[in-house]
């Protein structure tokens, strides 16, 4: 059997997240809670008139062992970021559909980006290929920790 953490809210500064461009949120500290998996929700808004068809956003994964070193560019904290061609782990892709503006995001297992094991520290990166900016109101995200019970 399996049990879930209480949803816990993380620093991710998507609200009006241009096109083009990527952000990445604040390290999840998994050191010391030690779950076996996560499950991150999150609410996205964009310009329903500027998404075109195969537009999509995605959300690539990178990790630390010593809270430290990242992956690729990745800082740990809350900040723009620039992909170009770094190992990150991932996508999970949230593809769109044209007039669609609105999506909610559920991913069920961040552990399966990792190839199945969370590493100490971790933390996503969210890719804007929507053609459009994100809408002005900061979504809310959450994430919760996952537990084998006996």
């Amino acid at each position: 059997m399996q049990g879930y953490a209480a949803p816990s809210s993380f620093s991710w500064t998507l609200a009006s997240l241009a096109a083009n461009s990527a952000r990445e949120s604040i390290m999840i500290d998994n050191s010391s809670v030690k779950y076996d998996d996560y499950m991150v929700s999150l609410w996205v808004g964009s310009a329903a008139a500027t998404i075109a068809d195969e537009n999509a956003m995605y959300i690539y994964f990178y990790a630390s062992g010593d809270g430290t070193n990242f992956t690729g560019q990745a800082t740990g904290t809350d900040a723009a970021i620039t992909l170009g061609t770094n190992p990150y782990f991932g996508p999970f892709v949230i593809p769109l559909t044209v007039g669609t503006n609105v999506q909610d995001v559920v991913i069920p297992s961040v552990a399966q980006m990792f190839g199945g094991i969370i590493p100490p520290r971790w933390g996503m990166i969210l890719d804007n290929q929507c053609n459009g900016a994100f809408s002005g109101t900061e979504p809310n995200k959450f994430v919760r920790g996952v537990f084998v019970t006996t």
